[in-house]
């Protein structure tokens, strides 16, 4: 059986939280002091501007950039996050970071009410992170989801591509980008994409281009 973060009895619950505490708070110390030795270039920061809010999207290969470089969120964020309890020690991990809030849900796990809540919160004013390969894949393979997100709520995708040298290409199904200490981490933000009407097969084609660049 899978439980849920709401469905999970005493003391599995319990455990799994003291679990997620303890592992999510060393995540995030050791994203802090390994932060520490590396340098990072930011491109298209402009791009930023067009918007006071953004649906920021990048392939799932790029998590450990993402988390690595963001270690402090500075705007009021919601993410869609998977609500199962192996995911746990992530959910504390971006808590501290200062993630906002959580809306929990996937495919079978009230994932159409957790996607309403993230979509009044972007019309609140709030932003949100996606992959839109993810969260198991194919790998770059653009799921509509966020077309969908961008087109009910109105609210600008901002592609962003990222990459680090030296790294280290982990084996997973996405192949993770793990930076090493000491590598220089390139953020490139890309022109804001809005979907006003319908979208259509090239649109899809443009964004994965425009995200493998």
């Amino acid at each position: 059986m899978k439980y849920t973060v709401q469905n999970a009895p005493f003391p599995i619950k319990q455990l799994n939280q003291l679990y997620g505490f303890v592992v999510g708070g060393l995540m995030f110390l050791i994203f802090n002091l390994i932060r520490l030795t590396q340098r990072v270039e930011y491109i298209g920061k402009e791009n930023l501007n067009s918007s006071s809010n953004h649906i920021y999207a990048f392939w799932h290969e790029n998590l450990p950039l993402h988390f690595t470089t963001n270690l402090r969120m500075k705007q009021p964020q919601i993410w869609l996050q998977h609500p199962m309890l192996f995911m746990k020690p992530i959910h504390v991990c971006v808590k501290l970071m200062g993630l906002t809030e959580m809306s929990y849900g996937s495919s079978g796990n009230s994932g159409k009410a957790a996607l309403e809540r993230v979509n009044t919160q972007l019309k609140n004013g709030y932003s949100t992170m996606i992959n839109p390969d993810g969260p198991a894949g194919p790998t770059k393979k653009l799921k509509v989801g966020v077309l969908l997100m961008a087109k009910e709520t109105g609210v600008p995708i901002i592609p962003i591509t990222m990459d680090a040298y030296p790294k280290w290409i982990m084996n997973t199904w996405d192949r993770k980008k793990q930076p090493l200490p000491f590598s220089k981490i390139t953020i490139r933000y890309h022109k804001p994409v809005y979907i006003t009407e319908d979208f259509t097969d090239i649109d899809i084609r443009n964004l994965e281009t425009i995200l493998s660049s």
